[in-house]
């Protein structure tokens, strides 16, 4: 058996980490609650700094904690509260990264 050599070596990097068809659905639930994609520091300071009023930023990823959690309570929290933030905002795929600490 030839050794695959991986023991030792660092982890890939986020980008290509998870295949597209398996995070495109988990981006989609909070884009169709409204919610404005961001996936770069510059689009995130556009709609954050400067900016009046609240807003309410999740950071996505398939690990247990948001695919499990998160995304559905924050669904649950907008559908049961009439004080929503004035803007809905999710992070760039955290994803690759936020799942390395789950």
């Amino acid at each position: 058996m030839t050794s695959l050599k991986i023991v030792g070596q660092p982890r890939p990097q986020a980008a290509g980490r998870y295949d597209e068809r398996m995070v495109a659905p988990m981006r989609q639930e909070l884009v169709g609650l409204g919610f404005v994609e961001t996936r770069t520091a510059d689009e995130v300071d556009a709609h954050l700094k400067g900016q009046p009023g609240t807003a309410l930023m999740v950071v996505n990823s398939v690990c247990g904690c948001a695919a499990g959690r998160a995304r559905p309570g924050v669904a649950l929290a907008l559908q049961q509260t009439a004080v929503k933030p004035d803007r809905l905002l999710r992070a760039r795929d955290v994803i690759n990264i936020a799942s390395d600490h789950c």
